[in-house]
């Protein structure tokens, strides 16, 4: 999970492994550290996401989910 503070400019991210309980329980304990109305979240059964990604466009984060 990550969320954008518009005031403070940052990102605060935080990926953990859901494999022996549940969604909430993971991330309970640190909600206070994420601030912001901007966030996005994936639960991906093989790769730890979200990605922060720093370009020319800017600083932004992506998910993605594909089977190929």
């Amino acid at each position: 999970m990550a969320t954008y503070d518009g005031t403070e400019k940052r990102f605060c991210r935080s990926i953990h492994s859901l494999e022996s309980t549940y969604f909430r329980t993971k991330f309970e304990n640190e909600l206070y550290k994420f601030k912001g109305n901007l966030g996005i979240g994936i639960i991906s059964d093989t790769d730890p996401q979200p990605i922060i990604i720093n370009s020319h466009l800017g600083k932004y984060a992506i998910v993605t989910v594909a089977k190929i």
